[in-house]
């Protein structure tokens, strides 16, 4: 229903959601709300941290590589972009990424 009037307008809506805190502590702490939770806790998915999965840094990193190639051509003509991934490559996989996939992003 819009604001003001008096119609009622089906909708479909999805919501997908992430966190990093344990939820049902913040139920229990009084900082979330047990009726929302039990709404939203319809698919749960544990994804490891990124220092776990190494093995998906390398094509993360060709990934965004490749997003933002046009906008670095200039820098990496003579390279060449699969130049520049196997050159990375190595310092990706054995850097620690105690965060997510947005230091991967930054790191280059």
């Amino acid at each position: 229903m819009r604001i003001g009037d008096g119609k009622i307008i089906p909708i479909n809506v999805r919501v997908i959601c992430a966190t990093n805190k344990a939820l049902l502590r913040c139920i229990e702490n009084g900082t979330f709300r047990a009726d929302l939770y039990y709404r939203i806790n319809v698919l749960n998915v544990a994804l490891p941290p990124l220092r776990k999965r190494t093995a998906d840094i390398c094509p993360l990193f060709e990934y965004h590589l490749h997003l933002v190639s046009p906008k670095l051509e200039n820098k990496f003509r003579y390279a060449g972009l699969k130049g520049v991934i196997d050159f990375f490559a190595g310092f990706f996989v054995l850097a620690l990424f105690w965060g997510n996939i947005d230091k991967v992003v930054v790191a280059y």
